[in-house]
């Protein structure tokens, strides 16, 4: 899965665009819903919480610096 940086603002401005809910805050609630809501067949076993772990090498220099590690 891949969005755009104006993708994830225009969610993060869905969401409420407020210093409390950050981007990630409303894309792991995104994706949460969307797999509950299309996915899951029994709501009492529906996903509550959810990690996303970013990898930003390779992507472009102007995120990191080559040979940057952080995920």
């Amino acid at each position: 899965m891949s969005f755009s940086s104006e993708q994830l603002a225009k969610l993060h401005m869905l969401a409420g665009d407020s210093n409390e809910i950050t981007t990630h805050d409303a894309l792991c609630a995104y994706v949460i819903f969307l797999i509950n809501k299309h996915l899951l067949i029994n709501q009492d076993e529906c996903i509550r919480r959810a990690y996303i772990y970013v990898n930003y090498r390779g992507v472009t220099d102007l995120l990191t610096p080559k040979g940057y590690v952080a995920n």
